[in-house]
């Protein structure tokens, strides 16, 4: 019994430790992929978001779309605030790892305590949870971060949290999630009712107790939502929302573009489902909880589908786009540890379970893989593994390091408008987006040009007094009285 409990001890010890290096890599990785200017969207958007109520400036201000509030209800931003205006985008970054490191630790003592066997705990954990489809989410390739990638782990919780029913990590987890985006009312309802549905089905309530409790909260849930959307008309002043310009998008689109539309992003959606139903085929799901698990997901998927039509005709960014999938990924996550500790499976042998377990952690990893490829043009080796020694910007273009150097002496305050790929440069700076620079609380200070500058942007256009330094591929242009900034970085002698 001591020696059994002994390796009980290495393998929890070792599961937990290969768990968090894997986070750690992760972390290690988006630092990567940021430092060498990977990401050059929306990640700048969200750091200004999230520290604008800081600034003196209205919540959720930022400087490319002006008030983002009009768009999105992004009130967990706000949270993040402080951290990001000490750290920038490390902020956003370390808010991340420090939510999916307590999903993890929270799973793994879940897991532990149901008494499910050690290797499909091994397996779900290190192939599922922290898989390539994890870290393709965890990543959010050129985009950087969106505030939906945090649905992961706060959904993750607060399904196991349901499970433990422990009140106050599911009240709070709830709350956290309702607050991501208009949107989150919409999972934690879809997270609810699952639970729910699992009880029923493990026949830990009656039938009746489940309609109740599933009406009494999908209401407290559709109530909350509408409000989010309310909320949203009333500062747009009542006129055209986001939401009503999808809708108009989809109305002028032919019959043609539509049917080819759905039919591509539900091709790729089925397709990127494939692991996933491996894996709960293999845990031996319940029809009935495999079948209202594909019901309950419909509402998410209709919320990202009517999301995507903005972008309509383009596909990209409708059910398997990184702010999309995270909702259906964060759904499948819950019912998968459901099945885990209902205990329902194919082998009870030892060996058999071991080498079943292998083979299927083989299979998920690689499925994700190339369908990551395939279906979403992710390469998983070169953003998860390849990043670390892929070459740097700044050595295949010196300039690079003559703007980085800028970036270093520029006060964190100061109005700058960099060229738009080396935003990352500036994350701490009150950095504008030259082609949206009248959407801006300020007028740049300064504006960097390179070879990527807009076509139509004149960029002396805001300036008040200015003086300019040409260089054969990097142009400054600058208030004449900071001049001094530029001679400190090296960029000129006078």
């Amino acid at each position: 019994m001591a020696e059994h409990s002994k390796k009980k001890q290495y393998w929890a010890i070792a599961v937990v430790g290969i768990g968090l290096a894997m986070l750690l890599w992760f972390f290690a990785a988006k630092l990567s992929l940021f430092n060498k200017h990977t990401y050059q969207s929306d990640l700048f958007s969200h750091i200004q978001i999230s520290r604008s109520w800081l600034q003196g400036r209205p919540a959720m201000f930022e400087n490319n779309y002006g008030h983002h509030a009009l768009y999105h209800n992004y009130f967990f931003n706000l949270l993040l605030g402080p951290l990001v205006l000490w750290l920038g985008a490390y902020g956003l970054f370390v808010a991340q790892l420090g939510l999916y490191v307590w999903a993890f630790i929270y799973c793994f003592k879940t897991l532990q305590k149901a008494e499910v066997n050690k290797a499909r705990i091994t397996v779900f954990l290190l192939a599922l949870f922290l898989g390539p489809y994890s870290f393709w989410l965890y990543d959010d390739t050129w985009f950087g971060f969106h505030i939906e990638m945090l649905y992961v782990p706060l959904g993750f919780i607060f399904s196991l949290s349901l499970y433990r029913q422990q009140k106050w990590v599911s009240i709070i987890s709830a709350l956290f999630i309702i607050s991501v985006k208009e949107d989150g009312a919409v999972l934690a309802a879809c997270l609810h009712t699952l639970y729910f549905t699992w009880e029923w089905i493990s026949q830990r309530i009656t039938q009746k107790q489940w309609l109740k409790k599933s009406l009494v909260w999908g209401l407290v849930y559709i109530a909350v939502f509408a409000l989010g959307i309310i909320y949203l008309k009333y500062k747009n002043h009542f006129a055209e929302t986001r939401l009503d310009k999808a809708f108009a998008r989809w109305a002028e689109m032919d019959s043609r573009v539509k049917s080819e539309y759905i039919g591509s992003i539900l091709k790729s959606f089925a397709l990127m489902q494939l692991p996933l139903l491996v894996w709960l085929l293999f845990v031996r799901i319940q029809p009935k909880l495999l079948l209202w698990w594909v019901l309950i997901l419909m509402p998410v998927l209709a919320v990202n589908m009517v999301s995507g039509l903005v972008y309509l005709p383009q596909n990209g960014f409708s059910l398997t786009w990184v702010p999309r999938f995270s909702l259906s990924f964060t759904l499948f996550l819950a019912v998968a540890v459901y099945s885990l500790v209902q205990g329902r499976f194919w082998f009870s042998s030892p060996k058999k379970i071991i080498t079943a377990n292998s083979i299927v952690a083989i299979v998920l990893i690689g499925a994700q893989v190339v369908l990551l490829k395939t279906e979403v043009n992710y390469s998983f080796s070169k953003n998860a593994v390849g990043i670390l020694t892929a070459p740097n910007p700044a050595d295949e273009k010196p300039y690079v390091k003559e703007i980085e150097a800028v970036a270093h002496v520029l006060p964190h305050n100061y109005a700058v408008a960099p060229p738009y790929w080396l935003l990352g440069a500036f994350h701490k700076h009150d950095y504008l987006w030259i082609s949206s620079v009248y959407n801006a609380w300020t007028n740049p200070r300064m504006v960097i040009c390179d070879e990527t500058l807009w076509e139509g942007v004149n960029p002396t256009e805001r300036l008040q007094h200015p003086d300019s330094v040409i260089k054969p591929n990097v142009r400054y242009y600058f208030e004449r009285e900071d001049r001094h900034y530029l001679v400190e970085a090296g960029v000129c002698n006078e």
